[in-house]
């Protein structure tokens, strides 16, 4: 992602800082107004100190007013009861020529962490495949953990287009404010 990052920016003639870390405790000499976590990735973080941890890294390189935005799905019940079938399976295709078949199955139930094996197909042919392991997160819980991490004000949304939450088969959308 990086990679087309740095090129889609300099066919623009733009020069982006770019740099990879671990979001539990990278370490940089600024601040910023905005903070993006984006496609899920905060559900990387498996444990609650993983995520907590995280959340507070975020916080000390936001910058007074700033905004820390980031997006997870809502876990649906009803598809995890279905989980280890195998028939269990999600079909995603897009108008272009891209596909996405995804399995997920849970992997530690008691600590809410599920495993999906995707690929991903371009032109019917396999573009890319991988296994993830994340974290299933809820809305109070999530609220619990930026509570914790020291935020006091923050919006939930069930969309990019700011809808509210209203159906666990929206996207939760955050976006939490630094005094």
């Amino acid at each position: 992602m990086l990679t087309a990052l740095k090129n889609k920016a300099k066919a623009m003639h733009l020069k982006p800082k770019v740099s990879t870390g671990d979001m539990r405790n990278f370490k940089l000499g600024e601040k910023f107004t905005l903070i993006i976590v984006p496609f899920r990735s905060f559900l990387y973080n498996l444990t609650t100190d993983d995520q907590l941890r995280t959340l507070k890294n975020l916080k000390r390189y936001l910058a007074p007013k700033g905004r820390l935005i980031l997006n997870f799905f809502y876990p649906d019940i009803e598809r995890m009861m279905s989980y280890g079938k195998e028939s269990e399976e999600l079909i995603v295709t897009d108008k272009g020529d891209f596909g996405l078949r995804e399995k997920s199955y849970f992997v530690d139930e008691v600590n809410q962490i599920i495993e999906t094996a995707a690929i991903v197909y371009k032109g019917g042919e396999v573009y890319w495949r991988g296994n993830y392991r994340f974290a299933l997160i809820y809305k109070r819980e999530f609220e619990v953990l930026l509570r914790l991490a020291g935020f006091r004000k923050w919006s939930m949304y069930g969309g990019f287009d700011y809808r509210p939450l209203t159906s666990y088969k929206q996207e939760m959308v955050w976006v939490i404010e630094n005094p």
